[in-house]
């Protein structure tokens, strides 16, 4: 088993929130290959990704994005 987790927290109302998914390792191998092909075919510079920055619309290359590539990548 394999688990991946982020953690935010927001200083202003002093929220911490922790998100982790746990998963068997052969599980984790093919989501990782579909996942690099989907941003690939997204935008090719793409080696992260960072639903904040994607939700934002405000930082390259999200900002330069149509309404529907945005829709199309969830």
């Amino acid at each position: 088993m394999d688990a991946y987790a982020d953690g935010s927290f927001y200083n202003r109302l002093g929220v911490f929130a922790v998100a982790t998914f746990l998963a068997p390792v052969n599980d984790w191998a093919r989501l990782q290959i579909r996942w690099r092909r989907v941003l690939h075919e997204a935008d090719p510079s793409l080696d992260v990704f960072h639903m904040t920055d994607f939700m934002s619309g405000k930082v390259r290359p999200y900002s330069e994005w149509t309404a529907h590539k945005r829709d199309k990548l969830i």
